[in-house]
């Protein structure tokens, strides 16, 4: 039924900001080609327009819906990506680790020049989450 399609694919949408995307096959009619090869091939332009690209590929997650999922190497990507698909582009779970703990004498003598957050931690470490 439609009211359930419509609460399981609530189930599997992710609002945080990952850098993996996954763009419904949906998104096509946003093209208009005239087969469905030319739209995965538009749809994967815009993709990797967006940023560098670690890996895609068709990707099954329910029985009855196919994504185009997109692992980016930064954050940013996927955020921008996201933004340009709209309701046919949702955040898939990260993949790979944009995180690392350190002391803060280590902390302390590094620059970092794009850094997404840091966190100071109990017992006086930091936590250092990059973009990519």
């Amino acid at each position: 039924c439609k009211r359930c399609c419509s609460v399981a694919l609530a189930f599997f949408t992710m609002t945080t900001m990952t850098n993996c995307v996954n763009v419904r096959l949906a998104a096509a009619a946003m093209y208009g080609s005239s087969t469905e090869a030319m739209c995965l091939l538009a749809i994967r332009r815009d993709l990797e327009s967006f940023g560098e690209i670690a890996r895609a590929g068709m990707t099954k997650i329910n029985e009855w819906q196919q994504v185009i999922q997109t692992v980016y190497y930064d954050v940013r990507s996927a955020k921008a990506a996201k933004e340009y698909f709209g309701d046919f582009c949702d955040f898939a779970p990260v993949e790979g680790a944009l995180k690392v703990a350190m002391p803060k004498s280590m902390f302390d003598n590094l620059d970092f020049t794009e850094v997404a957050n840091t966190i100071y931690r109990e017992g006086g470490d930091f936590e250092v989450e990059f973009f990519d």
